[in-house]
């Protein structure tokens, strides 16, 4: 393992200072729209165009990749995202400001497919879970450290422009330098839409629900935050540790749903994330040490909605079939991700700052409420037919290539990983045995 570690270290620490920068930049954005005086609605905006974004460039690099290599691919998407951070500094425009967004998610999609298809042919079936979950803390801790280097300077100058290009280019160097054997180029096959037909219909609701909420909570959190009185230290010090929250809570809740029914840990987080979410609409918003434990909660309760529902959904699938589960999962929380910032952006309008939790905390709700119906109608599937939870970065679908999700079945012996009750599942996914109960 010590020996795969090190042959991984340059993709790591290159993943690392990347996503520094671009924590960086998903709090100065908002914060300096909001400064400059950009309608809520146009720094949401904002949210929704760097999602779709990571949607295009999660579906269309790949044919990049399997073209000119992961080197010159990594290396000329890093030099891109530098260039549009800069731009930002220049073109002080809330329309140019989306389209470059929307370019930004392209690009670091791109980076990220590359990173992941790497870390996939470096990893062996007994490695995978340890790189992915090695992986998955790398973009959650450095994301959040990136957010509180916005306390350096004064967000409204150019320089934390400067800083985070400069902490993006040098993400490149690690990569450009590396002495290990690139990954073999192969052929993309494209995403199926037709894999959304078939998938759990609670794993389709946590997987909306979660990127409806979070796609909200990342393009109007900081918006929120100053207008409760936080100042640029207090907005990062939110984001910081609504991050942190969910990074503690992904694994203890991901294990919990390999002990029970995963769709009763999914109704848990939903309606443990509105709770939240009311408080913080309801709650003083001068009381800061309350307010952030709330943010806390509802980051523990909102953010490991993806990769559970990913579980759920991956119960059910074929191990031929995980690839394209796993991107239907993230698709669909790619989709809720682009229009949340946009709808709760509406309910602020009409209403103050607040209402973005009042908009979360109604979405989470009415989605407990459909899953707990849904409960009700299908029996949950065998314990024995369950597979492991693995943490699953909200990132491409490559991520369900290094995934493990699969060797352990593979291990035992078993043909397919999940069995049940053939409504809830994918067309052709359920084994031949059951589908004929």
């Amino acid at each position: 393992m010590t020996r795969l570690l090190v042959s991984i270290t340059a993709l790591l620490l290159a993943t690392a200072i990347l996503l520094t920068g671009n924590g960086l930049q998903s709090v100065l954005l908002p914060v300096r729209g909001d400064l400059a005086g950009f309608s809520t609605v146009e720094i949401a905006a904002l949210g929704s165009a760097y999602f779709a974004g990571i949607l295009i460039g999660s579906l269309f690099v790949p044919f990049l990749v399997s073209s000119v290599g992961h080197v010159r691919t990594h290396s000329a998407m890093t030099a891109l995202l530098c260039a549009v951070t800069l731009a930002y500094a220049l073109l002080l425009h809330p329309w140019l400001w989306i389209a470059l967004r929307v370019f930004y998610g392209v690009f670091l999609a791109g980076i990220y497919l590359v990173v992941e298809s790497w870390l996939n042919e470096r990893a062996d079936n007994a490695s995978r879970g340890s790189i992915l979950s090695i992986y998955t803390i790398i973009n959650l801790v450095m994301m959040a450290a990136g957010q509180l280097l916005i306390n350096v300077y004064d967000p409204r100058g150019y320089e934390l422009f400067i800083l985070s290009a400069l902490l993006v280019s040098l993400a490149a160097v690690p990569v450009a330098l590396t002495r290990q054997i690139t990954p073999v180029q192969r052929p993309h096959g494209g995403f199926k839409l037709a894999t959304l037909t078939g998938l759990p219909r609670v794993s389709v609701i946590g997987a909306l629900a979660g990127g409806i909420t979070t796609g909200a909570f990342w393009g109007l959190a900081p918006v929120y935050a100053q207008a409760i009185g936080l100042g640029t230290g207090g907005v990062s010090l939110f984001l910081a540790i609504t991050i942190t929250g969910g990074a503690l809570f992904q694994w203890p809740l991901g294990r919990l749903s390999d002990a029970i029914d995963r769709r009763r840990v999914i109704i848990l987080c939903l309606v443990g994330a509105a709770v939240a979410g009311t408080f913080l609409r309801m709650g003083p918003a001068t009381a800061l040490i309350p307010t952030l434990a709330a943010v806390f909660a509802f980051g523990a309760f909102a953010f490991p909605l993806y990769p559970i529902s990913a579980a759920h959904a991956i119960d059910w699938t074929d191990a031929d079939g995980i690839v394209d589960t796993g991107t239907g999962i993230l698709f669909l929380t790619g989709v809720g991700a682009l229009t949340g910032p946009l709808l709760a952006a509406t309910a602020i309008a009409f209403l103050d700052a607040s209402a973005l939790f009042l908009f979360t905390s109604l979405i989470h709700g009415l989605a407990a409420a459909a899953a707990v119906i849904m409960i009700a109608t299908r029996a949950p599937i065998d314990d024995d037919e369950k597979v492991d939870f693995h943490l699953a970065p909200r990132t491409t679908p490559m991520a369900y290539e290094l995934s493990p999700y699969g060797d352990d079945e593979a291990e035992d012996g078993d043909e397919g990983v999940g069995q049940g009750d053939a409504a809830d599942a994918p067309d052709g996914a359920i084994r031949d045995r059951h589908a004929a109960e």
